[in-house]
Parts: structure tokens; C-alpha cells; sequence
């Protein structure tokens, strides 16, 4: 890379110390894991420029020496261009598909990869490698729309700029017009390079999903009603328990989480889905479902955890990331929680209830239950770090629960001498 656009890099003139020099030994930065994008998007067309934004999650107590090598390779698999990024803020760059010293003299599928460095030597570990397409003037036929440059440049005014579907407009400080996910167009707003213009192509989405089992014991049916600023959660429980009351709940949502969704639906692939996929509920398993509505059209599709739909994969994979860490703040917030302070006790709780034992993690424990049809664990629920188990009252009566702890330096060598212990709760379902 030349001299001048070296310069554009953060941090390219700071002085690396290196603590082999000190005789200290080198951290472990495999916890860093860097992600990258493409800004505006995968699609570029020759002649204009992009933007390579890489990042960390946090830039909290970084390990001395932590950098990564950002190259960029042709379709050919030739280095186009490569630069070392110390890790201190996030990495943006912009690189113009004309400039001579990167030499692009055809389209196609080019890659920039992300290669680990330590302490300025290439490692050969790639935590993140993606693709975009430069795309010359011969090809742009294929494409739906022209570039918002090359639409600027014809003279089309920046308010009557199209965008492809699902982008927004934002304008450069210099006025020239990008289309970007909305996603990203918070974050380069936020970073001060942009500012925001008319959003042009994001529908008005109602979103919600959930599940349901048609065979079960206590809350079969668990809907989320999403919003851009917050998520409700509705209960319900199956229908031979009359006496379980339906719960609903509603916490706040971000409106970056609100974006990631919205950016990975592809409604006009979702409506051609059909209802069901597979045979949900067949076997009494769990069904999955997801509606959208565009405001003018309303989808919904049922499926199975086992079943692959490459249309709405990562839409499936942000909202179950979404819901599932929703269910276990929940959980942990609403079960009770039984420790051993509460040895030789009797606990009371209702039918359909769960509570989580955690006793003392120096233990090995194993758990026994006198009366399953009473209490028995909640196999299909999250178990969390330190704690035996989460249980469910299936019917009313009487369980006791005992628990034989047995230390853990038992199993050492030498193993310890100290004993094992007894924990035993009565627990009474009402």
C-alpha cells in the first residue's frame, strides 16, 4: 500500500513494545474475536469507493500485541491490498476501486480476510474471511439498481435516489449518496462520517414468534410479540389445566436488535414458504413458528427445531438468540431459587411452577426424587452454570428431594479426607 493511503489506518505510526523483551509471558487474545463488514454493502460498482469497518465488542483490558492483518484478494486469490490493524478502535477504511495501486481490472468475487497477529507476525488463523462483488459496467445489467453514485452522478437528485430492497439512504459529509442495511447506517451516523436522510425502502414490519406443544404439563405455548422499542411475552398454559393462568409480560428492546431483524428478512422468499414445513407436532415435539406482515401482506410458517430453511436462516438465528436469552433472564428472575440454606425445609409451590436448586459448586452432587409424578427435573428447559437442575411441579402431592454431595478433592491425588454431605428438602405441590 502506498504512503498516502497507509496514513488513512489509526494507530499505523504507534510503537509496539514487545514484553518478550521484559521476559513476561504473552496473553492469550483468542477471546478477541474481531468481526468486519462491507460498507455500503456486498455489491460494489467499479468506479466507486467502499468501506471496510472491522470491530471488537469491547476494548476493555486488550492484550498487549493484539493486532490483526486486513487483506484484501482479487478473484484470482492475488493480494490486492493488506493492512495491519492495531487493535485500540474500531478499524474504518476506504477504499477506492480505481485507485492505481490496487490494480482492479476485472469484476467478479474478490475476499478480505482478517488474519490474526502476533505482535506483528501472521499467525494463519482467520477468524472472519467474507465476500463482495466488484462489479464492472458490462454487468451492472444484472443488477436491479444502479449505484447510488452513478444515479447521483446522472443527475438524479438525492431525494429521488432508489435503493435495492431492505437499504436505506445516507449521504457522505461530501454529499455523494450510500445505500445501506439500517443496521449499519446507525453505525456510521454514530460514527460522524454520514448523516441520516429519508429511509426509502423499509416496510412497516410487524414481527412475532413463539411455540407450542400440544402435549405437555404446565406453559405449552409461549408467544413474542416483537417491536421496534419492546418485545411482549405471552404463556399460556395447556388447555386440561384450567387453573393455569395465562402470563404476560413485557420487557424493552433496542432498536439495534429491532434492525438486525428487520435487515435479515427477505419477506418476498418468506411468503413463499409454505405454512407448514415438514410435518410439525407430528411426533408431539415442539412447533416453531414465525408471522411477519409487511402491512399489506401477513405470513406465518410452522416448523421444527430439526428442519433447515436456508430462506430464513438467519432471520431463525437472531430471533432464537433473541428469545432464548430472553427466556433465561426470565427464568432466572421468576424461579425460585433453593440453596443449601434452605436444608430440611419445606417448600411450598404451585402446580405448574418451576424452581432451581443450586447448591455449593465444591461439591459433586447427586440428585434423587422419591415421587416424579410430584416433581421431576424440567428436561427441556436451560440448566445454568453452578446449579443441579431446574424442577417442575407436574401434579399436586407431596416429594421430597435428597441430595449427596461429595467433594470435589476427593478426587484428587492425594485425595482429601473431607466428608460428604446430606441436603434433603420436602416439597409440597398445591
Amino acid at each position: 500500500m502506498n504512503n498516502r493511503l497507509f496514513t488513512i489506518i489509526a494507530y499505523v505510526g504507534l510503537l509496539i513494545s514487545i514484553p518478550y523483551a521484559f521476559g513476561s509471558e504473552p496473553q492469550l487474545i483468542e477471546t478477541f474475536q474481531p468481526d468486519m463488514e462491507i460498507l455500503p454493502d456486498e455489491n460494489v460498482f467499479y468506479g466507486d469507493s467502499f468501506t471496510i469497518n472491522a470491530w471488537l465488542q469491547s476494548y476493555d483490558d486488550l492484550p498487549d500485541g493484539l493486532g490483526y492483518y486486513i487483506d484484501v484478494l482479487d478473484p484470482d486469490h492475488n493480494q490486492v491490498d493488506s493492512t495491519l490493524w492495531f487493535v485500540k478502535e474500531d478499524f474504518v477504511y476506504e477504499f477506492d476501486t480505481t485507485h492505481p495501486a490496487y490494480n482492479i481490472a476485472k469484476g467478479g468475487i474478490y475476499q478480505i480476510k482478517i488474519e490474526k497477529a502476533d505482535f506483528m507476525e501472521r499467525t494463519e488463523i482467520f477468524p472472519k474471511i467474507i465476500e463482495f462483488e466488484i462489479i464492472f459496467p458490462e454487468q451492472e445489467k444484472h443488477h436491479d439498481v444502479k449505484s447510488p453514485l452513478k444515479q447521483f452522478k446522472s443527475g438524479i437528485s438525492v431525494d429521488q435516489i432508489q435503493c435495492n430492497k431492505n437499504l436505506v439512504l445516507i449521504q457522505k459529509y461530501d454529499g455523494s449518496p450510500v445505500c445501506v442495511k439500517s443496521l449499519t447506517a446507525e453505525k456510521l451516523i454514530e460514527h460522524g462520517s454520514f448523516i441520516g436522510l429519508q429511509v426509502l425502502t423499509n416496510p412497516k414490519y410487524s414481527i412475532s414468534t413463539g411455540t407450542h406443544s400440544g402435549f405437555c404439563i404446565g406453559y405449552c405455548s409461549t408467544s413474542f410479540i416483537i417491536t421496534p422499542d419492546h418485545i411482549t411475552i405471552l404463556k399460556t398454559g395447556s388447555t386440561r389445566e384450567t387453573q393455569l393462568l395465562d402470563q404476560a409480560i413485557q420487557v424493552q428492546f433496542s432498536e439495534k436488535d429491532w434492525n438486525r431483524i428487520i435487515d435479515s428478512i427477505d419477506f418476498q422468499k418468506f411468503v413463499t414458504l409454505p405454512d407448514k414445513i415438514g410435518c410439525p407436532g407430528c411426533a408431539d415435539a415442539p412447533v416453531n413458528w414465525i408471522e411477519i406482515s409487511d402491512g399489506n401482506q401477513t405470513k406465518k410458517i410452522e416448523y421444527e427445531n430439526q428442519d433447515n430453511i436456508p430462506e430464513i436462516k438467519q432471520l431463525r438465528a437472531i430471533l432464537e438468540e433473541i428469545t432464548t436469552t430472553l427466556n433465561t433472564k426470565l427464568d432466572q428472575s421468576d424461579n425460585k431459587i433453593i440453596t443449601l440454606d434452605e436444608k430440611d425445609k419445606l417448600i411450598e409451590i404451585k402446580k405448574g411452577e418451576k424452581f432451581l436448586v443450586q447448591l455449593d459448586s465444591i461439591y459433586d452432587w447427586r440428585i434423587d426424587i422419591d415421587n416424579k409424578t410430584v416433581v421431576d427435573s424440567d428436561y427441556s428447559d436451560i440448566r445454568y452454570s453452578g446449579s443441579q437442575a431446574v424442577y417442575l411441579a407436574h401434579n399436586l402431592g407431596n416429594a421430597t428431594i435428597t441430595g449427596i454431595g461429595d467433594p470435589r478433592c476427593q478426587s484428587l491425588e492425594p485425595p482429601c479426607m473431607s466428608p460428604s454431605i446430606l441436603f434433603q428438602i420436602d416439597v409440597r405441590v398445591e
